[in-house]
């Protein structure tokens, strides 16, 4: 079964790795941005990590789910 993905910000198609597919099998709203937006930094802050870091800063990891306020990095981490 062939799933196709596409960019919230650009609509370009997103290749899904199988890593990816495993990933949002489990989520009912997946948040999906592709590379290049992500490199040109336009995803908007409402779908970016809330974690502060230890310089007073903001977390720059994006989430994979919009039920979750926290990237994959932070929770994994164990970062509440």
């Amino acid at each position: 079964m062939m799933t196709l993905y596409y960019c919230e910000i650009c609509e370009k198609r997103v290749r899904a790795t199988k890593s990816m597919r495993d990933r949002y099998k489990g989520i009912d709203d997946p948040v999906i941005i592709c590379q290049i937006c992500r490199y040109k930094k336009l995803v908007p802050r409402n779908l970016l990590c809330t974690r502060t870091i230890k310089s007073g800063r903001l977390c720059n990891g994006v989430r994979f789910d919009r039920n979750t306020d926290k990237c994959a990095l932070c929770r994994r981490k164990g970062y509440e």
